[in-house]
This record gives structure tokens, sequence and C-alpha cells, in this order.
């Protein structure tokens, strides 16, 4: 979007990018401008010059349109018959909360030290304290005249802001701010009156022109007439926002927010002067600007409360549900009291285990709009343990991955043929003793008559006897151990009932033995089998404990 200025015979373009306005006034810089107010009661606004492009165009639609749902909120909000009346009490506290933060906040201070340089922070604090004081001064005051005007300028510079003598008092010296050249003290009293009377006459109670339009033409008049010696800028933005409420804004807004909006607003002001550059509308799409931002901001402060708003109410809408469900509705399945839960379907009520029931069952539909209901997921199967061949693949790769040698594979293979080679050799000597047990057994077995091999290997029991041991016939052969460590073999019985007297030379050499070993171990409780921690089993005929006796193998009455 640009502007095209005539100068002789010349036409110049000048770029005005989008919201803000960072115009080019190289032409306006160098020139001297003279502030004429003969346009000062000329309102509406006059039309744009041949050839210039609206600088409202793409702000102006917009405004408008939140200006009129603004009006319908804030109307229905009043009216409790209206449909919008519920969001219309939300829109309207968002935009006091909005309001209240403007007022109060980072808005004032950020208006007031986009002016001001870093030196003098201090007194930018003051003058945002004084200039917050002022705009509340000034927002709830039904006209504006003169005396308000004055009023209004000592509260906004009381505190040794500007010289003594010169606060609430209308300017009698010339000044100018820049290239701007501003109307002599002496048209000042006349000028003001003007202003007031077609201000309040004719710019508030208009009903064609919207609140741009109104506000910008009050902020720029009352900069080109600049009725005081210091604080006109504030003034006239101070002026902007008491229009802006006369014509139901819920907020105030600043157009000097920021660097890039002060440049906006300064080059807004000069070109009012120049009809070619557009005059006065480029200070109403400053406005309008602000307004869109303020308006912004609003709506979506509305759009957080009434969610918020809405969540509550459907979460007390739910909790209401389930209260009256738990204590007055039946189960579909069981008809009986009392449910605990409801299905998403159709918020049928259930009991949890009926519902289960009926899950379990193949195709199953909800109970009461027979809709195909989910199975339920089958039970995670446990994972499975890794084996040391995957193990050592595993690692193996990472190895490689990281540049290492791959020796554990071979490590363990010679570990595992060792603990073979180990093994092969305990079972060898176990082997070997079992032989050897067999054949003393066997050696016994040379004195008695022939019997089957499963019967000769059967478990013997004990007996103790006093002076002698006798034979207890039982259906097999078995070694008694007496008292005195004595041992007695007894036989089988035969087919007709006799018994055999098994009573040999072998058997004397076993009783040998056992007693020299009875003597050399009398004394000494732990095991003889190689495992010195335990203990010896009572009755062992090795003087060992379990696991070195089975180890060890051979006859064993204890084991």
């Amino acid at each position: 979007m640009y502007v095209v200025c005539e100068v002789g015979e010349t036409r110049i373009k000048y770029f005005l990018p989008c919201i803000p306005f960072n115009m080019c006034m190289r032409e306006t810089k160098k020139k001297k401008i003279q502030v004429n107010l003969t346009a000062l009661s000329t309102f509406p606004l006059e039309p744009l010059a041949a050839g210039v492009v609206s600088p409202t165009a793409t702000v102006l639609p917009d405004v408008h349109t939140k200006l009129d749902e603004s009006n319908i909120f804030q109307a229905a909000s009043k009216d409790e018959t209206n449909p919008l009346c519920s969001f219309g009490k939300i829109y309207v506290a968002a935009a006091k909360e909005f309001n209240e933060e403007q007022l109060s906040g980072q808005g004032i201070k950020a208006d007031v030290f986009s002016n001001m340089v870093k030196s003098k922070t201090k007194l930018a604090e003051k003058v945002a304290i004084q200039y917050e004081k002022a705009l509340r001064w000034m927002l709830p005051q039904a006209t504006c005249d003169v005396v308000t005007l004055c009023s209004l300028h000592k509260v906004l510079t009381e505190g040794g802001l500007t010289p003594e003598g010169t606060s609430g008092v209308l300017r009698k010296v010339k000044v100018k701010a820049g290239s701007t050249h501003f109307p002599p003290p002496e048209l000042v009293p006349g000028s003001l009156q003007q202003f007031c009377d077609v201000l309040t006459s004719t710019v508030v109670s208009h009903m064609t022109e919207r609140a741009p339009q109104k506000a910008a033409w009050a902020m720029f008049w009352l900069l080109a007439i600049h009725p005081f010696k210091d604080g006109n800028g504030r003034m006239a933005r101070i002026l902007m926002n008491w229009v802006l409420s006369q014509c139901n804004v819920p907020f105030v807004c600043y157009v000097c927010a920021s660097p890039e909006q002060r440049e906006a607003y300064i080059s807004a002001s000069k070109a009012g002067h120049d009809p070619y550059l557009g005059g006065i509308h480029v200070m109403v799409a400053v406005v309008g600007a602000a307004l869109a931002r303020g308006f912004r901001e609003v709506t979506r402060l509305a759009g957080q409360k009434h969610q918020t708003h809405t969540d509550s109410s459907a979460a007390t809408v739910v909790s209401r549900w389930r209260q009256d469900s738990r204590d007055n509705g039946t189960c579909v399945v069981c008809l009986d009291d009392r449910p605990n839960m409801a299905t998403l379907c159709c918020g049928t009520l259930a009991h949890i285990e009926c519902m289960r029931s009926a899950l379990l069952l193949p195709g199953s539909r909800c109970p009461h709009c027979r809709e195909v209901l989910p199975a339920p997921p089958p039970p995670p199967a446990p994972p499975a343990p890794p084996r040391a061949r995957d193990v050592r693949a595993s690692l193996a790769t990472i190895a490689a991955a990281l540049g290492l040698p791959d020796h554990l594979g071979v490590e363990r293979t010679e570990e595992s043929s060792e603990d073979t080679d180990e093994t092969t050799t305990e079972q060898a000597d176990e082997g070997e003793e079992t032989m050897e047990g067999e054949a003393e057994g066997n050696d016994d077995d040379e004195t008695t008559e022939e019997q089957p091999v499963n019967e000769r290997r059967r478990p013997r029991e004990e007996s103790s006897t006093t002076d002698s041991t006798e034979s207890v016939p039982v259906p097999q052969r078995r070694r008694v151990i007496s008292s005195d460590s004595t041992t007695e073999e007894t036989d089988n019985e035969d087919a007709n009932g006799d018994s055999v007297d098994n009573n040999g030379g072998d058997n004397d050499s076993t009783t040998e033995s056992n007693e020299h070993d009875a003597e050399e171990y009398a004394d000494d409780g732990k095991c003889r089998g190689g495992c010195a921690n335990n203990k010896r089993a009572q009755g062992c005929s090795k003087n060992m404990c379990g696991a070195c006796c089975r180890r060890r193998g051979g006859h064993c009455p204890r084991h």
C-alpha cells in the first residue's frame, strides 16, 4: 500500500507498510510544516485526495465488526432472556480484566518509556504514575470543555513534572516540535474552545462515523492546537481513550507502546497536515490498529473464560449424573441396584462383573444399544529369558561395533570344555567307587544262594541288639548294625520259608573295617568325605554326610 504526493509536476509514491505505519516521511521532515486550523470544525472527515490509496482499507472493516460484536455482547449481558446472555457476561468480564491490566500494567509504562531515554528512568516512572492517575480521572467525565482539559493537565503534570506556574495553564509562548510549528499562543484559547464545542456537539454524538474516526479526530486536532507548554502528547492520547469510552469501547488502548508504534504515531500526526499523504485518515489507521490489537486480546481472554466455564459446567453435570446413577440406577444385566460403570456407546449402567461376563462371550454386544463391544485384549505373554548363545552373539556384535577383539566366545568355549572335563572326571570317579562297592557286595553274595539282581540291590534296614544280633526274616537280604559295631547279614527266605546263614569270612573283614573306622573317628563329628564344614550323618558306615556318601556310591545302611 502506498500514498501518492504531488510536488510540483512530480508524483512521489510513499510506501506504507502494514500496521504499524512505519512511513517514509523524508519530504515532510525536510520542509517546514505550519499547522493550519481552518479545517478544525470539519467533521465528518474530509475525503481522501485524488489518487491517494486509503490507509484504513485493511484495518477498519475488521475493527468495525469487532465493535458491533462488542456492542451486542454488552447489551446481551444485561438481558437474561437473551440466549447470548451467558457469553455476554463472560465477554464483559474479560474486557474489564483486560482494561484493568492496561490501566495498571505495562501498557502505561510502555506508552511513556517509548519516548524516554534510559538515563531518565526515574523520571519516566514518575510520569507513568501521573499518567495513570490522569487517565483514571478523565474516563468517568461526562463532558469535555476547556476547564476539564486544564484540570486534566494539572493532574497529569503535578509533582514537578512541568515548570512552576505552567501546570493546568494554557501556554503563552510559541512552541514547535521538530520541523512542525504550532499556532501562536494568542490563537490557543479560541481554538481550544472551538475544539471542545465541535467535540461535544458533533463528534461524540455523530451517528455515521465510527469510534476510530472520532478518536483520531480528537487526538489529531488537540495535537495541532498544542494548548499547553508540555504534556500535549499524553493529553491527546488520554482524550482519545475518553472518546473511545464514549463510543462504548470497553477498554483503553495505547498507540505508542513500542518505538515502532511511536514512529507511526508521529508520522501520522505530520501526514495529517498534507492531504496528499493521506491527511487525518493515516491517524485513523493508527487508532484502528490499536483497537484491533485490543479486541484481539479481549476475544482471546473471553474464549479462555468461556472454555473454563464450559468445562466446569460439564464437570458439574457429569458429577451429578454419576451420583444419581450410583444411588438410583440399576444394572442393565442383572437389574440390581448400585451399578459401578457405564458404557461409552450409550451410557448404559452396569456392574463391572456383569459386563466382564458379557465381554468374554464371542461377538458380544451392548445389552442396551446392541453395538458390538470390543473384546478385552489377551494378557501379555511373559518375556522369554535370553539364552546364553543369544547373549554371546549380542556381546560379540557390540564388541565388533566398538572395534574390540572378540575373545568372549573362545574363552567361554574353553571354560565350558574344562567344566565338561571336570564333570566327566568326577563321574568316572563315582563310577569306580560304585563298581568297588558292588564288587564287595558280590563277595558277600558268594556264600549265599543265588538271587535276582534287583533283590540284591534293595536298601537295607537297621536293627540294634544288645548281646547278639538276630536276623529278622524279610523279603530281602540286608546288613544289620548293632550297638557294639558288629554287623550281620540276613538272607531272604526261600520259597519254603527257611532262612539261610550268611556269616562268612568276607563279612568278618567288613566288620573289622567298620570297627576300625568307628574307633578312628569316635571323637570327631565332621564329615570325612572332603567337605569339612558339614557334620557326618549318624549311622553312616563311611562317616560322611549324605551328599558325600551318595556321591561316593557303594552300600550304606543310612543312605
